[in-house]
């Protein structure tokens, strides 16, 4: 349990702290059916490009796996 709760400060804080940032597609870049573009609208509004780095499922995934082998 506390090590996913520092894992959680330690990588929230770095997001906040060092905010990183990939190249994205944008929308006149995606060529599809109205549904897909749609979709892709509601996915590059709700998803910012710095939401990239800590990768925070899958730290608290392994964390989670690292604990559930020592359990057994």
């Amino acid at each position: 349990f506390w090590a996913i709760v520092l894992c959680t400060v330690l990588g929230s804080a770095y997001f906040l702290l060092f905010p990183r940032q990939i190249p994205r597609l944008t929308l006149d870049m995606i060529e599809a059916d109205p549904v897909t573009r749609a979709a892709w609208a509601f996915l590059l509004a709700a998803d910012k490009p710095t939401n990239c780095f800590p990768s925070m499922h899958v730290a608290l995934s392994a964390l989670t796996a690292v604990g559930l082998v020592r359990a057994s």
